[in-house]
């Protein structure tokens, strides 16, 4: 349902962080909390200006669904169980985290999307990330803390430094290129695969 709140910015004005669908953190709502009693569809959520939207899960396992997600800030988890976050449509990714101080079994991520996800350093997910059917690329510090799936025929790409972190790429059909620096940590399973450019 729709949410109105007071305005964050000071402006003594009311703003719509809910609004028929579409959740919005901004300047406007600052460090709001979306609580998760039952399975939630949005058809989108907007997070900008590095804002927070934190997410309580009351200690349980929940889904979200959402069509859109935005995200130039951060999501965190409270009272975590499990977040099962569901992008059925885009996700674009400027900067931001999410669940950046939780452990990566109290997320899972699921893109199934077509347009290419890129995961570059400024962005951290300690979660697991799958992929249905988009190329993949991992920049500047993959910032994925947890393992990767990559379900159809795509390409992945994995540059820069690495987190460090050991992982599992599993992308059995796809077509997989560690170049520029780009450090694994961990074990690829893909259809072919290229070391090129120090890697």
């Amino acid at each position: 349902p729709n949410k109105t709140i007071a305005s964050t910015d000071g402006s003594g004005t009311s703003f719509g962080f809910i609004k028929d669908g579409t959740l919005t953190v901004n300047s406007k709502a600052r460090n709001q909390t979306l609580t998760a009693d039952l399975d939630i569809y949005l058809k989108k959520i907007n997070i900008t200006e590095n804002e927070t939207l934190n997410i309580d899960l009351k200690g349980q396992s929940r889904s979200l669904y959402v069509d859109s997600l935005d995200l130039a800030g951060k999501i965190n988890l409270v009272n975590p169980g499990t977040l099962n976050l569901y992008v059925k449509n885009q996700f674009n990714a400027a900067y931001g985290s999410i669940n950046e101080n939780g452990k990566s079994s109290q997320a899972n991520i699921y893109y199934a999307g077509t347009d290419k996800l890129t995961v570059a350093s400024n962005i951290n997910l300690t979660s697991s990330l799958h992929v249905e059917n988009a190329d993949l690329t991992l920049s500047g510090g993959s910032g994925v803390k947890g393992n990767i799936f990559v379900y159809s025929n795509n390409n992945i790409e994995v540059s820069g430094g690495s987190n460090n972190v050991e992982r599992l790429f599993l992308a059995p059909n796809s077509t997989f290129v560690q170049s520029g620096g780009g450090t694994i940590n961990g074990n690829i399973v893909a259809k072919t695969y290229t070391n090129s450019g120090g890697g």
